[in-house]
C-alpha cells in the first residue's frame, strides 16, 4: 500500500512539474512573439506561428496594418492574463492563452486637425464601435488614440510540451477544420473569464 501511495504521489508531482515547465515555455514563446510585434519584425514573427496557419497571409495582414499610409500603428504593453489548462489530444498538446495589449493609432489626414477636441470627441465613439471596447483614450501629447484590447490565441505543441506555436486564425469556420471541438470550447470559455479592465 505504501508503495502504491508513493507512486501516486510521484506521478502527481511529475505531472505538476511538466505543467509548470510547459507554462514557462509558453510564457517564453509569447515574450519573444510580443517583442517581434512591438519591433515590427514580421519576418521573425512567423517562427512562432503554427504550420496549420498561412504564415504568408499572416505576415501580409500585419504589414498591411502597420504600414497603412492613413494611420501610424504601434502595439505595446503586452501582458498574459491567463494560460488555460494544457490538454493532450491525438499526440498534440493545446492550451488557450488570453492576453491584453495597447494599440496606439495616429490617424494621418491632411484635411483633419486631430488636435481639435471636437474632432476627437466625434472620433472616439466611432473607434469604440469599430474596436468593440470602451478602453480607448486620446493622448494629446502624442496625438495617438490608445486602445486596450483583450484577445486569446490557441497554442499547440507537437513534441512533449516544448516548441509551442500560435494558431493565428480568426475565422471560426477555418478554426473548426484544424482544431478539436474541445479546444474551441475551452477557447470560448476562457475569454469570458478574463477581466475586462
Amino acid at each position: 500500500m505504501k508503495r502504491f501511495i508513493f507512486f501516486v504521489v510521484a506521478f502527481v508531482v511529475t505531472l505538476n512539474s511538466f505543467a509548470q515547465n510547459a507554462e514557462q515555455e509558453i510564457r517564453k514563446v509569447f515574450a519573444e512573439y510580443f517583442e517581434c510585434l512591438e519591433t515590427k519584425n514580421f519576418s521573425k514573427v512567423v517562427e512562432y506561428v503554427s504550420d496549420e496557419c498561412s504564415k504568408e497571409e499572416y505576415v501580409k495582414k500585419l504589414e498591411s496594418a502597420f504600414n497603412d499610409p492613413e494611420a501610424e500603428l504601434e502595439a505595446a504593453d503586452f501582458k498574459i492574463l491567463e494560460i488555460g489548462k494544457i490538454e493532450k489530444i491525438k499526440n498534440k498538446y493545446y492550451s488557450v492563452v488570453a492576453f491584453s495589449f495597447w494599440s496606439k493609432v495616429k490617424l494621418i489626414d491632411d484635411e483633419i486637425e486631430f488636435t481639435d477636441e471636437k474632432i476627437v470627441e466625434m472620433m472616439l465613439p466611432a473607434l469604440k464601435e469599430h474596436f468593440g471596447t470602451n478602453d480607448i483614450k486620446y493622448n494629446k501629447e502624442t496625438d495617438f488614440f490608445e486602445i486596450k484590447s483583450i484577445q486569446k490565441v490557441i497554442v499547440v505543441s507537437k513534441n512533449n510540451l516544448t516548441d509551442w506555436k500560435l494558431i493565428v486564425v480568426e475565422d471560426k469556420a477555418a478554426l473548426e477544420k484544424i482544431l478539436p471541438k474541445k479546444i474551441l470550447k475551452k477557447s470560448e470559455e476562457l475569454l469570458i473569464k478574463v477581466p475586462k479592465n
